[in-house]
C-alpha cells in the first residue's frame, strides 16, 4: 500500500507491470485489440490463430528485445488445458 493515512492505494509497480504497459502500446501499431508476450505465451495453454506471426520490439528499460503476438480477437480459452503443439511463424 502507499499513500498518506486513510488515503491508501493499492498500485502494482515493477518491471513486469512496466514491461507490460509498453507491450500494450504495441496494439496501436498493429491496429488489434490484443498482444502477449511469448513469455506469457510460453508459460500457458493459449491457442493461437494459425497465421499468428510472432513479433519484437526494443522497449524502453529493456536491455533485451521482447517478443510478443498481435491478436484480432480474445483466443478462446474454452478447453485450454492442454498444451496444443503450435508453432507460429516469425517476422521478418
Amino acid at each position: 500500500e502507499m499513500g498518506p493515512p486513510g488515503r491508501e492505494n493499492i498500485s502494482a509497480i515493477g518491471d513486469t507491470v512496466n514491461t507490460a504497459a509498453r507491450l500494450e502500446a504495441q496494439t496501436k501499431g498493429h491496429g488489434v485489440p490484443l498482444v502477449i508476450s511469448k513469455t506469457l505465451f510460453d508459460h500457458g495453454p493459449i491457442p493461437l490463430p494459425e497465421n499468428a506471426v510472432l513479433h519484437e520490439v526494443a522497449l524502453r528499460g529493456k536491455d533485451q528485445s521482447v517478443a510478443y503476438y498481435a491478436l484480432d480477437a480474445m483466443p478462446d480459452l474454452t478447453g485450454a488445458m492442454t498444451r496444443q503443439d503450435q508453432k507460429p511463424a516469425m517476422a521478418t
